[in-house]
């Protein structure tokens, strides 16, 4: 893929993952990693994966605010190590016809920090989320 293709295929994918924002809401990427923030909720797994076969080009997703990741092992390793929570591997899309190696990190949000309609009210920062995934911490 050339590099025109590829930036076509990760501005496809941001507008994809741009709908259903609340309106406050961010979707930014560096490289193949979005960050997505305050949307309207969705099984970002799926997004991820089936994102990932629709538009031909593989990428991860972190949700600020739900403080869940859906991509590379190295990734949600660096986010465990960081943040704390856990992380597992997705079954789901390791057995699928078109198996993908992808792993989730998740990471309750805290009682006290949840507002009145389950919304976070201490969501993850992007510029320090995007030094924990990228290794400038």
């Amino acid at each position: 893929m050339n590099p025109k293709e590829r930036k076509e295929k990760l501005a496809a994918i941001k507008e994809s993952l741009s709908r259903g924002l609340m309106s406050d809401g961010f979707v930014k990427n560096v490289c193949n990693v979005f960050f997505r923030f305050n949307d309207c909720g969705s099984v970002l797994r799926d997004e991820v994966y089936y994102g990932s076969l629709f538009h031909g080009l593989e990428f991860e997703l972190l949700s600020l605010d739900g403080q869940y990741f859906a991509g590379s092992h190295e990734h949600a390793e660096a986010l465990l190590e960081y943040y704390g929570g856990r992380i597992y591997r997705s079954e789901y899309c390791h057995l699928a016809q078109d198996p993908r190696e992808l792993w989730i990190w998740e990471k309750d949000i805290l009682p006290e920090n949840r507002g009145e309609h389950g919304t976070n009210l201490k969501p993850m920062e992007y510029d320090e989320a995007v030094r924990v995934l990228f290794d400038i911490v």
